[in-house]
């Protein structure tokens, strides 16, 4: 892998020691430092390393949520809301409190908010940001509720809440 080089540029793709802007990738260290569009040379470099013809290939483009047309991202909310709820009424959860719940989740949406302005709110996640945000989340509800000790407890609970659904 460390005799894999771009044809468009002298920086190397693979490093064995970490440096800035290269990404662990096995016991390697990975090149990340691009544009989209030589991220995209960087992959097409990758798949031809490999004998993989990139036209035998699609790429999966990854949006953030806040990018997503208005009625996706409400169709999605909506449907992992219910779906949320269907999730506590399951754990026998009264409908007083699975209300309550989702009407503190908004809260705990708006700590989301100002953590990032690209991922607004917690239902139109996928795992990998799930998890990477709910710590950050965390952290911004112990410095706004440094005063308030059981809204930092009642955030972490709807957090691992949604977490299990």
């Amino acid at each position: 892998m460390l005799n894999i080089k771009y044809s468009w540029s002298k920086t190397k793709v693979f490093s064995k020691i970490k440096r800035t802007n290269y990404t662990p990738f096995r016991d390697l260290y990975l090149n990340t430092n691009h544009t989209s569009t030589h991220a995209l040379m960087s992959i097409q470099c990758l798949l031809r390393a490999y004998d993989v013809d990139p036209k035998e290939c699609y790429l999966l483009i990854n949006r953030h949520p806040i990018a997503e047309p208005v009625d996706v991202r409400e169709y999605i909310i909506n449907r992992e809301r219910r779906g949320f709820a269907k999730s506590l009424l399951a754990r026998r959860f009264s409908f007083a409190r699975v209300y309550k719940i989702l009407s503190n989740f908004d809260v705990v949406n708006k700590l989301l908010t100002k953590t990032s302005p690209s991922f607004d709110n917690f239902y139109l996640f996928d795992d990998y940001y799930f998890t990477n945000y709910k710590s950050k989340v965390i952290e911004k509800a112990n410095l706004a509720y440094q005063d308030k000790p059981l809204n930092i407890v009642l955030v972490k609970r709807y957090l691992d809440y949604y977490d299990e659904y």
